[in-house]
């Protein structure tokens, strides 16, 4: 179902007999409507053209150093903003940035002599969010 605003375009193309329409957007979410009607679900009337930032001819030497400090220090939003992929990060995360994904095995408790494993919660009563370790 597309969204209202959506609903009035596409009447404005029916009513003037515009056979096409340009969408332009950042994603945010996959489960964006733009995304999901004609990326997502390709249809077979539909051009999906992604440009990016280096196919630019006028893009700035000021514009390419942003692209590349972010490319650096900011892989996800360089990912979202100089490439249009997805946005994963999310400020609500309580550890944005601050993590690692490590494979590990947990001993079994036999095996534990002198290590403990540790646990906490913070409900998010504040305007925090809830989180889990």
């Amino acid at each position: 179902m597309l969204p209202l605003e959506t609903v009035f375009v596409w009447a404005a193309i029916f009513i003037y007999s515009i056979t096409f329409a340009f969408y332009t957007y950042a994603l945010v979410f996959v489960s964006d409507w733009v995304y999901n009607r004609f990326v997502t679900n390709k249809r077979a009337d539909t051009l999906i053209k992604r440009t990016y930032y280096y196919n630019n001819p006028w893009i700035s030497k000021v514009m390419l150093q942003e692209a590349e400090d972010d490319q650096i220090n900011d892989p996800e939003r360089y990912s979202h903003v100089w490439l249009g992929n997805v946005w994963t990060k999310n400020d609500a995360q309580v550890f944005k940035g601050k993590y690692e994904i490590l494979d590990f095995s947990t001993p079994a408790i036999s095996e534990l002599k002198y290590e403990r494993f540790f646990y906490g919660a913070d409900w998010g009563f504040a305007r925090d969010p809830t989180v889990l370790i």
